[in-house]
């Protein structure tokens, strides 16, 4: 979005499939329900040494990771919003345009420029803001590893082959399923506990994944602002000069949308698509973050806490597809 050229096309629907939503939203749903699976499987356990209770250690991610899902949420309404005022102003400047005001369809154009700086600061508010809850999920791992003696999962690097770290998140897949089915198979408390302290151990690799997907959408929220100055800038004015009935009201007025070239209309409508799919990320995170006050608002006793573990990995083992691993 929005493009003359032949590239019109896949950069205007680059946002709108919901793979491409559920791609972005994946990694933070995965980690939230780690977080809570182990929360739950670790109720009531101590360090040996610190005697700092380990389920307090996950709910303080939990926390954190929730603060920082209100504030992505927060972003996207922002840049949504921003997005939309744009839309709006372009479509008042075509429509005052084709009625014969080309001066006044231009004036609006120059006022656009707010609304960008809003789309701005929501792609800023997209980017980094992990590393309080990568300090707190470090610290619950580490206090999880000396408990139970286990390794952590270590997260493909960025400077990793695409391929090279596909086949990385392959494996950790695979062996988290295999922890997985472990916390689903438990028949005591030694092996719920076990179980679910090694679930959190492959927190790293989804918050690394989560990171990613982040960045990826920070960058394509700026790709759609440069458009968009494009837009505003040339690609509308250009038309307006060179298409637009000059000369007041002649009759019905054309609809704006009809004097577009093919490839501008197309833009046009994938720039909709977009603000669509802002809309439908907006309203997942927002889902996302009810679920995440749910799961830290349970407060069970040890025994509960236990059989709530073993029930959650059986769930997502057998249920949600955007958790479903390769089995």
């Amino acid at each position: 979005m929005p493009r003359t050229d032949g590239r019109s096309a896949a950069t205007a629907h680059a946002l709108g499939p919901k793979a491409d939503i559920a791609r972005w939203l994946s990694p933070l749903k995965r980690l939230g329900e780690m977080l809570h699976g182990a929360a739950c499987g670790l109720t009531g356990v101590c360090h040996p040494h610190t005697h700092v209770a380990l389920g307090g250690r996950v709910m303080r991610v939990q926390y954190l990771l929730r603060d920082r899902t209100g504030d992505l949420e927060a972003a996207v309404a922002l840049f949504e919003e921003g997005g939309q005022r744009f839309m709006a102003a372009v479509d008042a400047a075509l429509r005052d345009a084709t009625r014969g005001y080309p001066d006044d369809g231009l004036l609006r154009l120059t006022r656009c420029a707010p609304h960008l700086e809003c789309m701005r600061q929501g792609v800023q508010g997209l980017r980094g803001g992990l590393d309080a809850v990568g300090e707190a999920l470090d610290a619950a791992q580490n206090a999880v590893v000396e408990t139970y003696g286990l390794q952590m999962a270590a997260p493909a690097g960025t400077a990793v082959v695409a391929e090279a770290r596909a086949s990385a998140e392959a494996e950790h897949d695979t062996a988290l399923l295999v922890d997985l089915r472990r916390l689903a198979g438990a028949t005591d408390g030694a092996q719920v506990e076990a179980a679910a302290a090694r679930v959190l151990c492959h927190g790293r690799v989804e918050l690394a994944r989560m990171t990613g997907a982040l960045d990826d959408l920070s960058r394509h929220g700026q790709a759609l602002i440069e458009a968009c100055v494009r837009l505003a800038g040339e690609i509308v004015p250009a038309w307006i000069g060179s298409s637009a009935p000059q000369g007041g009201l002649a009759g019905s007025p054309a609809r704006h949308d009809e004097g577009l070239t093919p490839a501008a209309a197309q833009a046009w409508a994938g720039w909709q698509a977009q603000m669509q799919a802002m809309q439908a990320l907006r309203e997942g995170l927002h889902d996302l973050l009810r679920e995440m006050g749910r799961h830290y608002a349970f407060n069970p006793t040890p025994e509960e806490g236990r059989q709530a573990a073993v029930d959650w990995a059986r769930a997502w083992i057998e249920q949600p597809p955007e958790l479903r691993l390769p089995g």
